[in-house]
């Protein structure tokens, strides 16, 4: 049986252009992980303020050297990707910025990529709905301080 050495990671609402896997897998070498940046991102303007002020605490707690850590379009070699995924679960809604601070903090090296980011071609958001925002952002609070403790002695 064959099997593949890397993991390649897309959110399936059209918003990742898969056009942009080529520049991730001439780069597969690179890092340990590669991950997206959506510098144009095309999301509604709440959605991204919410973001930006999550990313602010984020960044003062883990310090990740990533302009993006929620981009869902990520390639991974398949052993990175399931050694960390023995540690997932702390951010139920927030699977990335979990999976990218519990990298750094293992000291693997990630590299972004400029990515396209396209309106969501079908389907609507189940999970960051207005109403729901502050409940996510205070359990993203708490999974912070969880993921903190838990990887504090991970390097």
């Amino acid at each position: 049986m064959l099997e593949a050495e890397f993991l390649l990671c897309l959110d399936s609402d059209g918003q990742c252009d898969p056009r942009d896997f080529a520049t991730f897998w001439v780069n597969r070498n690179a890092a340990d992980i590669l991950i997206g940046w959506r510098t144009y991102r095309q999301d509604t303007f709440t959605r991204k303020a919410f973001s930006r002020f999550f990313y602010l605490f984020y960044q003062f707690v883990f310090r990740a050297p990533v302009h993006d850590p929620s981009c869902p379009f990520v390639l991974v070699r398949k052993e990175i990707a399931q050694r960390l995924a023995k540690e997932l679960g702390a951010m139920q809604e927030g699977f990335w910025w979990e999976f990218v601070a519990r990298a750094h903090r293992r000291g693997l090296t990630i590299r972004e990529f400029p990515v396209t980011h396209r309106l969501r071609s079908s389907g609507v958001t189940q999970v960051y709905k207005w109403k729901k925002m502050p409940g996510i952002f205070l359990r993203h609070i708490a999974a912070l301080g969880k993921i903190w403790q838990e990887t504090r002695t991970a390097r």
